[in-house]
């Protein structure tokens, strides 16, 4: 994607260096620190999120296959399965 090596990053902090100063330098470079920490955060979040709902999907479909195999060997009727995908409403 991007071909940035040493060299390009040695040179931006360099530049950095001379247009912010010592002090100001330190505090920018603490900043995108505190940025790139909340990304991080962002990211693994959104991971989560998509890893529990891939496991929910699969949950559902294990379930939903468990059904028919019962429905077709006799052991649910049709009826029952109404019942059997929410047994609150029963």
């Amino acid at each position: 994607m991007f071909d940035i090596g040493w060299f390009e990053i040695a040179l931006i902090v360099v530049v950095a260096l001379v247009v912010l100063g010592p002090k100001d330098f330190v505090r920018a470079l603490h900043r995108m620190g505190q940025w790139a920490g909340r990304i991080r955060y962002v990211i693994y979040s959104i991971n989560l999120q998509i890893e529990r709902s891939a496991e929910e999907l699969e949950e559902q479909s294990k379930k939903s296959e468990l059904q028919k195999t019962m429905i077709s060997d006799g052991i649910l009727d049709a009826s029952d399965k109404k019942s059997a995908e929410d047994p609150e409403a029963a």
